[in-house]
């Protein structure tokens, strides 16, 4: 009720002008680009866990998808959110010849219905007896009919569809008799007879935009199609049961079902290599047409969820997607006649197209299962299922465009990694282990253009000695920024997930020290040294330095493991700006990306205010406020960054602008000790 203004009272109005500070422990986020025969492409996906990672992309396997997957394992050790895109060469426009080789598609299948003109007719005497499953006949084409396919009388109905169960022959009598999946419910008839598969699954070759899938189609009911590009998906299939429970929803005064045959319990399988078959996702419960004749939407009774197979596959599955067509419609017809025969039959024979042995309820034989067919990776694995991506400058050209940002996605995504104005992926660390020179650059340029985010690298490939990497940071990686840091030394360690030996790139034991310091100390704190540079566990390193390679090494600003007695670590924490500058130390160029993401959620309410002199003041407050905790003086001994800071707010009354300056001063690391001994 609105307040009547005119009667004398107190009126109290409220206005929220406070600001609730978030907490300066936050998770640190990621960004990697993988390889791989499966997970959706050209995209940018978010993954929260290890066994999500998995799900998606695969296990790690060097011989398989290279050292993106190593990266990924690693980083998701420590932190629980990673964004990571998967590149896939699906333009067949480059190389006309060979198009179907060099690219990928997407593997897919279509329920596609049988005008009934499109029979095949078995002339003979096959006489069909009222209340009885079994066909007479004398055909002499009798013997090239098969179990499972669906017969009428020629020119009935297709309602009148019946599936061929069994067969048998007498040899003396002539008599042969085909067996119903049921009886024969009409008139006793003789006639020619009309094989017609009322359903057949298609799949489209070189499938590569699932937005060219016709939905006006009127002989197409659904679409499945794999969510990325790949051979991995043509083992995949579809299976159903019947599910005679949930017909009970929906039944006429004595019990019935209104609409049988309607209800099925779904499942995404996989058959192996080995043969076996897993059960990837589901069970989920699902309905051929999303709503009754009376147009009731069917839901789930307990949850009050659609039950429409294309919405619960779309809700549920990270495996394949449906896409409805117009011919989905003729499963139900709307219209007031019981018992709505020529949908029962439809909908059988679609159930049985996912029924793997007889179908609940019936003697109607299943054909199995959905599968997925005609995906492709293209060139970018060999014969033997080993990654070709050495030498492939297709694939290295969309690995460094993911990587910048250049690539075009299929939903917009890729393109906005590199906006760091109004951001819509917020990244601490960008991972390029294990890729070439160019694509290390290009991971360089997204930093640069964000300057909110820490590159972690190598210089480009394996090198045998520290000559080999000074001449890369030379030729291949002359960078000069603080948003990069250049790890050195290959080194061979033995893999959990295959149990061989292969050699990985630095970064992914970087990666690990540095989510292990900002989760145990914070991530001003200098990630290296014999305690915070340590690695864990055994490797052989590609080659080991003196100490005058250490300081060959240093001065170029590349980062050097050492072994010794004590243990193997990272010696120093470098980024790659050559400048004389307190920003060639990683722990002050992590608290400035800090700054830079963290500043912005401060002040961006204050945009669009009148400029009174309390919100112009707001500004000054709210960064002093913030800054404060991060001072050496600090009441928390982790968060002690800066000796000193300063705000400097003014208002540009002509440009309506707020002019904030922040000054601030880090405190510097130790990296250095002299001992001077004196004996008197």
């Amino acid at each position: 009720m609105a307040l009547d203004k005119r009667i004398p009272a107190v009126y109290v109005d409220i206005e929220d002008r406070s600001l609730a500070l978030e907490t300066v422990d936050t998770g640190r986020s990621g960004y990697v680009v993988v390889l791989s025969d499966r997970g959706e492409h050209n995209k940018v996906i978010e993954v929260n866990s290890k066994q999500q990672f998995y799900e998606l992309f695969g296990k790690p396997d060097f011989g398989k998808y290279g050292q993106g997957h190593y990266l990924a394992d690693k980083f998701l050790d420590y932190s629980s959110r990673l964004y990571v895109c998967r590149p896939a060469l699906l333009d067949a426009s480059y190389n006309t010849e060979t198009e179907e080789e060099d690219c990928m598609s997407i593997a897919n299948t279509a329920i596609k219905f049988n005008p009934e003109t499109e029979t095949i007719t078995v002339l003979g005497d096959f006489v069909f007896t009222e209340d009885s499953n079994v066909v007479v006949c004398d055909s002499t084409s009798y013997v090239d009919l098969e179990v499972g396919q669906w017969i009428k009388p020629e020119d009935s109905n297709p309602s009148l569809l019946k599936q061929i169960i069994d067969k048998s022959i007498d040899a003396e009598s002539g008599d042969n008799e085909l067996t119903l999946d049921e009886v024969w419910d009409d008139a006793t008839v003789t006639a020619n007879l009309d094989i017609y598969d009322q359903f057949d699954l298609v799949s489209l070759p070189n499938l590569r935009e699932v937005s060219t899938l016709d939905i006006l189609e009127q002989n197409t009911l659904w679409y499945f199609h794999a969510v990325g590009a790949g051979d991995y998906y043509n083992n995949i299939f579809i299976k159903g049961v019947r599910n005679i429970e949930l017909e009970k929803m929906y039944t006429d005064n004595d019990g019935n079902p209104l609409f049988p045959n309607m209800f099925m319990d779904i499942s995404i399988n996989r058959l192996n290599d080995d043969n076996t078959v897993s059960m990837l996702e589901g069970p989920w419960s699902v309905s051929l047409v999303d709503r009754t004749p009376s147009g009731q939407i069917i839901r789930d009774i307990f949850s009050g969820t659609q039950l429409y197979l294309p919405i619960v596959i779309n809700e549920n599955s990270n495996i394949l997607k449906c896409v409805e067509s117009y011919g989905a419609a003729s499963l139900m017809t709307i219209g007031e006649v019981y018992p709505y025969e020529p949908d029962v039959q439809k909908r059988l024979n679609v159930i049985s197209m996912f029924a793997s042995g007889q179908v609940i309820g019936r003697t109607t034989i299943g054909d199995g299962g959905l599968p997925l067919a005609e995906g492709s990776s293209g060139n970018l694995f060999d014969n033997r299922g080993f990654l070709n991506f050495h030498g492939n400058e297709e694939y290295n050209s969309l690995v460094a465009r993911a990587y910048n940002g250049s690539l075009e996605s299929e939903d917009g995504s890729i393109e906005l990694i590199s906006q760091a104005l109004y951001p819509s992926y917020l990244f601490n660390y960008i991972l390029c282990g294990g890729y070439t020179s160019a694509i290390n650059n290009a991971a360089r340029t997204l930093v640069d253009v964000r300057e909110d985010c820490l590159l972690l690298s190598d210089t480009g490939g394996v090198r045998f000695n520290a000559d080999d990497e000074i001449e890369a940071r030379k030729t291949e990686a002359d960078w000069n920024t603080w948003n990069a840091a250049l790890y050195t030394q290959y080194r061979y360690i033995t893999d959990i997930h295959t149990g061989k030996r292969f050699n990985v790139t630095p970064v992914y034991h970087a990666i690990e020290r540095h989510l292990a310091c900002d989760a145990l100390y914070w991530l001003s704190e200098p990630v290296a040294g014999i305690e915070k540079g340590a690695i864990q566990e055994p490797i052989e390193l590609m080659y080991r330095n003196n100490v005058t390679k250490l300081g060959d090494l240093i001065e170029r600003e590349l980062n050097p493991v050492i072994t010794e007695p004590d243990g193997t670590y990272i010696l120093t924490q470098f980024s790659t700006w050559k400048r004389l500058s307190i920003m060639k130390r990683l722990h002050v160029v992590k608290f400035v990306h800090f700054l830079k993401q963290t500043i912005p959620p401060l002040l961006k309410d204050i945009l669009q205010r009148k400029a009174t002199q309390y919100w112009v003041s707001q500004c000054e407050t709210r960064v002093n406020n913030h800054m404060q905790q991060f001072l050496a003086t600090s009441t928390v001994e982790k968060y002690a960054t800066l000796t000193s800071f300063q705000a400097d707010v003014q208002f540009d009354d002509i440009r309506s602008e707020i002019n904030v300056v922040l000054s601030i001063k880090p405190l510097r690391a130790i990296e250095r000790i002299n001992v001077n001994i004196l004996v008197l």
